[in-house]
């Protein structure tokens, strides 16, 4: 079609098969840093506190801007007990080349 629908939708799936309930963001929102951090701290994170409910996680997300900039990185490495930045190194040494 000439305009196609556009739907933005964040989800989570634990390994244990736990799921998050998906978040569909406003028609035409771009998401920039703020508001993907907004999403970790009111969404996201309180989520994972709940299910993980104490056992070790790794959250893992792509290379996405919003996903990498200084103040997403700052946020989640201050809030997310187990978050590991692309630039700190693989935190399994099994796995390091």
């Amino acid at each position: 079609t000439k305009f196609p629908a556009v739907v933005i939708v964040f989800g989570i799936i634990s390994s244990d098969g736990d799921v998050m309930p998906p978040h569909f963001f406003p028609k035409g929102l771009i998401l920039d840093s703020e508001g993907y951090v907004a999403l970790m701290r009111d969404v996201v994170a309180p989520w994972i506190k709940k299910v993980a409910a104490g056992r070790p996680y790794v959250f893992q997300q792509d290379s996405a801007p919003c996903h990498t900039s200084r103040k997403t990185q700052k946020w989640l490495s201050e809030n997310l007990d187990d978050y590991t930045s692309r630039t700190s190194g693989c935190p399994t040494p099994r796995l390091q080349p």
